[in-house]
């Protein structure tokens, strides 16, 4: 059980952390966006070398050790996989990590 100082503290800054996150404003969101669309990018990469392969995504999901529902969370970018598991996709589809990220301009 938390004394009544720590519970104070807590809620203190779980509301300085919410109250900055709020008025973060139009700049943060725009980040936010592009890095929803790096994640997407990233995906469609990881997609391509899969179908170039020939590869169902329940195979590629088996062969990284990743369960197949959040290897299709990677592959449509709604999740910021870690690099451990971009190196678990890299070594199932036989690539180089670097494949799957998406080039400086694109």
């Amino acid at each position: 059980r938390l004394s009544s100082r720590t519970a104070s503290a807590t809620v203190r800054s779980n509301w300085l952390f919410n109250a900055g996150h709020k008025s973060r404003g139009r700049a943060a969101y725009a980040r936010d966006m592009s890095s929803n669309t790096l994640l997407q990018k990233l995906g469609q990469n990881i997609r391509a070398v899969r179908e170039a392969l020939g590869v169902s995504q329940e195979g590629a999901a088996m062969e990284a050790d990743l369960d197949r529902a959040y290897y299709g969370r990677i592959e449509r970018g709604q999740v910021n996989v870690s690099a451990l598991n971009l190196l678990k996709i890299a070594k199932a589809l036989k690539a180089d990590v670097g494949d799957f990220f998406p080039k400086r301009g694109a």
